[in-house]
């Protein structure tokens, strides 16, 4: 028979021992995983974002992204570097509030991340597509660079599928207002509105007509239109609003490339319009006077802009061979000055010049595609004045209507 081995008295007593511990505090072993698993996740929470929660450096943060809420302690200085921790990016035209540089020094700071969408904008027969992330429909025309009076009304509308159209996250309406002209009770104002009728008018300006209140026009359902005048009158006061022109000025200025004498408008004058308040002053209901109440300027005139020339004529005297040739030539002798002056300057009346560039004759005919017309139309061109001069007349008549408005030409060009 095979003898048992014989255990050790004291390891058998520490195994009593350790036994009667356990059993004296069974919670002594799950409170030591616990421990040890906490020691763990601790552990790996510092290794991949390098947070943890302390007395004074960390700040619990709440996020709002995407459409979803995280709720984080971080050691973050400020959103941006939050952000980066969180892996949160940013994209250009995104905002975030507050801004990226903001401190983060207290706890349950909130954060909002807003992501840019496409909006389109109506603005009447005009569409303007924006990249933004903003939520105020003012800021987000702002951005588009339209300008709005604060009686323009803007808001957002569903965007519904628009198989031609492009594809955008929302679409925005403007609905620009109209100026009008009003009397209200004798005080003329100008003022904007959406409103399409004269009722609409007074219900969006909360004016509330008394019995015996009266309008002009008095179809109170009349169509308004921009700039259009409307009075409102207390009982027993007849008040009407009229539209008058305004004359324009005249402004005149001096032109030394014209010939003195000769007069161009450059700009013509347009009347201006403005609205005149009158009381009537009536008399077994019939209007025997109007007292003026008031004026105010709806549209500037628009004055009107004359040049007067005060270029001298070439008065210099024509010598008699120059003069014998032109006459052989058939040229009006009130246009010798003119064709002097012109032929003096480009050929100094030498009948054979060439210049560098090709330009032949008297007036210097350049040639066009190798060919010259002055050649063509007189053979012996280099010998033969007045044929250069038939011409060269044909020419300026042709183009500037006269020799004289030639030279007008080429005083302020130098060449014709």
């Amino acid at each position: 028979m095979t003898a048992k081995p014989k255990i050790p008295v004291k390891k058998q007593a520490d195994s009593v021992q350790e036994s009667h511990f356990l059993q004296r505090h069974p919670l002594i072993m799950p409170l030591i995983s616990f421990v040890l698993l906490f020691m763990i996740g601790l552990g790996a929470f510092v290794s991949v974002g390098g947070q943890t929660v302390g007395a004074s450096d960390t700040h619990i943060a709440i996020v709002y992204y995407d459409g979803k809420q995280q709720t984080v302690p971080t050691r973050a200085k400020n959103v941006e570097d939050l952000l980066q921790r969180l892996t949160i990016t940013i994209g250009a035209k995104d905002i975030v509030e507050p801004s990226l540089a903001t401190p983060i020094v207290e706890d349950n700071f909130i954060v909002n991340v807003y992501r840019s969408r496409s909006v389109e904008i109506v603005d009447g027969q005009s569409r303007t597509i924006v990249q933004t992330a903003s939520k105020s429909p003012r800021a987000v025309t702002k951005e588009a660079g339209l300008s709005l009076f604060t009686e323009d009304t803007v808001s957002f509308v569903r965007a519904e599928s628009d198989l031609k159209g492009p594809i955008v996250a929302e679409r925005l309406v403007i609905e620009r207002s109209i100026p009008l002209q009003v009397s209200l009770y004798g005080v003329l104002g100008q003022y904007r509105t959406t409103a399409k009728t004269i009722t609409g008018f007074l219900e969006q300006k909360n004016i509330l007509l008394k019995s015996g209140d009266t309008t002009q026009p008095s179809n109170v359902e009349e169509a308004l239109v921009p700039g259009m005048l409307l009075s409102i009158n207390a009982e027993g006061r007849s008040i009407i609003s009229v539209e008058e022109p305004i004359p324009f000025g005249v402004q005149t200025r001096n032109n030394p490339a014209v010939l003195a004498g000769k007069q161009t408008t450059v700009q013509e004058g347009v009347q201006g319009k403005r609205a005149v308040l009158y009381e009537q002053i009536m008399q077994d209901g019939v209007e025997v006077d109007r007292r003026q109440i008031q004026t105010v300027t709806l549209q500037e005139p628009v004055a009107q802009i004359v040049e007067k020339g005060t270029l001298a004529a070439a008065t210099y005297s024509v010598s008699s061979d120059k003069a014998a040739l032109m006459a052989a030539a058939g040229i009006d002798p009130s246009q010798f000055a003119s064709v002097d002056y012109i032929i003096q300057k480009e050929s100094n009346w030498r009948p054979g010049a060439i210049n560098s560039q090709g330009c032949i004759g008297l007036a210097q005919r350049c040639p066009i595609g190798g060919n010259n017309a002055l050649v063509a139309a007189c053979p012996n061109w280099q010998t033969d004045p007045v044929c250069q001069l038939n011409h060269f007349s044909a020419y300026a008549n042709g183009r500037y209507g006269s020799w004289n408005n030639a030279y007008q030409v080429w005083v302020v060009q130098r060449w014709w």
